[in-house]
């Protein structure tokens, strides 16, 4: 596998509030959308037509646009909206002063063709709290070129594909031998070998 640079993976993760600040050496800082606290159980079943997720309900900021959170755990959401290619697969670290302060972030490997705005499960394991403003940059997300990708088929995945085929001069209309060859060569354009 092969680390993506921050900045050759710039183009694949839209609405960032300052590019300037947000792309570092290995990848991309995700910013706080919104925070949302537990409120019911999950189920989760080998089937994931018993899986029913728990239900939340949001955390308004204040008026300075500032957060306390206790101990506990929380959803969040962040602002930028994250497109992997289908050769590439993503993953992220939270920042380090998170992890000074006690807290921590959990993330899902974001699979070949995701697209999406993502959530993670923030972990507040300081007994005395913490507060986070809006927009916080909270995680690192870095991308690994895979030389040999799968797709990847789930209600997550939405419309990248025909969005990016459409980009780029395709037509949408599922000519698999099409897309790949438009999907290779952005990949080429973004990604540095070892």
């Amino acid at each position: 596998m092969t680390i993506i640079i921050g900045s050759q993976a710039c183009p694949l993760v839209e609405g960032q509030l300052d590019p300037r600040i947000q792309v570092q050496m290995c990848g991309i800082e995700l910013t706080l959308r919104r925070v949302e606290r537990f409120i019911s159980a999950g189920e989760v079943a080998f089937d994931n037509k018993e899986r029913k997720v728990s239900e939340t309900l949001d955390i308004q900021f204040d008026e300075s646009g500032w957060i306390y959170l206790g101990s506990g755990a929380y959803l969040v959401t962040f602002n930028e909206i994250i497109n992997i290619p289908r050769d590439m697969a993503a993953m992220a670290k939270p920042r380090s002063s998170l992890l000074r302060s006690g807290i921590s972030i959990e993330t899902a490997l974001w699979d070949p063709g995701y697209r999406g705005r993502s959530q993670s499960l923030l972990v507040v394991h300081n007994s005395h709290g913490i507060r986070i403003r809006k927009n916080a940059r909270l995680l690192q997300k870095f991308k690994e070129k895979h030389p040999d990708y799968m797709e990847y088929h789930s209600k997550y995945s939405t419309q990248y594909h025909k969005l990016i085929i459409e980009s780029f001069g395709g037509s949408g209309d599922n000519d698999t031998e099409k897309e790949d060859k438009i999907i290779r060569n952005i990949s080429k354009c973004i990604v540095v070998e070892k």
